[in-house]
């Protein structure tokens, strides 16, 4: 049976934290573009560990999480005053290296996405691009049959970005 409450807890804990961190005077969190990618906390509410990550990569989300450490008083003294809670949760703090992660990959997509339009062919005259290939095209026309569907043979599917 799923717990609600921690469900709770952990959102209310998240959407603190992240008004928190705007307060926190330490240069090594105040001078990065930090980002809670997940908090998680245990069932007992004892420990709560929070991911962040930079847009400066991993070692930068290293270096703030020294200073989150370091601050993790002052922020669970605060997250006790907002949220009320018996016993806050100890702070727990990891690194990750999503947002660069998710970076690389956007940038990795719009890359394709431009060789893609220099290779696809002009304008049909309805405007838009047929990038289906045959293969695809002959399974496309084989799933219609199966669901009763007779396609015609010049009908030809297209699937646009």
């Amino acid at each position: 049976m799923p717990s609600f409450k921690i469900d709770r807890t952990t959102e209310d804990i998240h959407r603190e934290l992240t008004a928190i961190l705007r307060e926190v005077k330490d240069p090594r969190v105040k001078d990065c573009l930090l980002s809670l990618v997940r908090v998680e906390v245990t069932n007992d509410l004892s420990y709560c560990t929070v991911y962040v990550s930079t847009m400066e990569g991993l070692e930068r989300s290293k270096t703030a999480v020294q200073g989150l450490k370091s601050a993790a008083g002052f922020i669970r003294r605060e997250l006790g005053k907002r949220l009320s809670l018996r016993h806050v949760p100890q702070l727990l703090f990891k690194a990750t290296d999503s947002i660069e992660y998710g970076t690389h990959i956007s940038q990795l997509l719009h890359h394709l996405a431009g060789i893609f339009r220099e290779q696809s062919q002009p304008p049909r005259p309805g405007g838009l691009r047929p990038i289906v290939d045959k293969k695809l095209r002959r399974k496309i026309r084989e799933k219609k049959i199966a669901m009763g569907h007779k396609p015609d043979d010049h009908e030809e599917p297209t699937i646009t970005m």
